[in-house]
């Protein structure tokens, strides 16, 4: 299936998302629910839409987006990284699998509105194997153990990616 397009997972990004709102709100629409491929047709150009369309065979998609003060983390993601849904420090709730990336001012302002204060969410990606997930962080230890320094940081409070492998695919797996 879409196993030659996504690849071993090889990072954890770290997705805040605040559900109260319009955060939650877009969150609603492009990724619990998915969104239809033709309204992106034509804000993509031929390639990435038939790239796309391999992607998603039914024709309907998951995709969210980060401002262009993320841009340097969101450079480092690629195909297979996982994506973990956090609402802050209380914990994940929900995560998927990237497939796809691009950047696109004009589908993501289709999408959503853009933020007030950093613009646009105009460096998309997309999504598989979504689920949902109950996944607490504060006062683990467990956790603290897969990422001491990344957690004292607030590494789920902000959009961040997590490069160390061998940690990330110890918490991948106690999912």
């Amino acid at each position: 299936m879409q196993q030659s397009i996504i690849k071993e997972m090889s990072r954890i990004v770290a997705q805040p998302c605040n559900l109260d709102g319009e955060p939650g709100i877009n969150f609603n629409e492009t990724v619990a629910k998915k969104v239809q491929l033709l309204r992106a047709e034509y804000s993509l150009s031929k390639s990435e839409y038939s790239d796309l369309e391999q992607i998603y065979l039914d024709g309907w998609c998951r995709v969210w987006g980060v401002t262009p003060n993320n841009k340097s983390r969101w450079d480092k993601i690629s195909y297979g990284d996982v994506v973990l849904f956090s609402n802050g420090t209380e914990g994940v709730f929900s995560a998927a699998k990237i497939t796809y990336k691009i950047h696109n001012q004009e589908l993501a302002n289709d999408l959503w509105e853009p933020h007030p204060t950093y613009g646009s969410f105009e460096f998309l990606y997309f999504l598989n194997d979504f689920k949902y997930y109950d996944l607490p962080i504060s006062g683990s230890d467990s956790y603290n153990h897969y990422y001491p320094t990344e957690r004292s940081k607030g590494f789920f409070q902000r959009f961040n990616v997590w490069n160390n492998e061998y940690k990330s695919q110890v918490l991948i797996d106690k999912i």
